[in-house]
């Protein structure tokens, strides 16, 4: 069970690092694409306003709701995985 255990903590844990990192990567190109190459470069430092309002804007005006999934929900699943790894890797 021990391996069980760790193997699912080891991939929520790459789960959330990879949708995280997608989702981040999916917003400064929906910000490249829709305001310009000044905004994408702001963006790059102001990083939770692009975080949290992109995948939003993205999706209530343009209909692209992937980055959103991406970037709120991806963490969720890969938090849930790495804690209920963390619980059977313990038994």
């Amino acid at each position: 069970m021990k391996i069980l255990g760790y193997s699912m903590y080891a991939f929520g844990i790459a789960t959330t690092f990879v949708s995280g990192l997608v989702g981040y990567i999916m917003c400064l190109i929906l910000i490249f694409k829709y305001f310009g190459v000044a905004l994408a470069v702001s963006a790059l430092i102001f990083f939770p306003i692009t975080l949290s309002v992109v995948p939003l804007y993205a999706g209530f005006t343009h209909g692209n709701w992937i980055a959103a999934i991406l970037t709120y929900v991806g963490p969720i699943i890969g938090t849930i995985l790495a804690v209920l790894g963390g619980f059977i890797g313990d038994f």
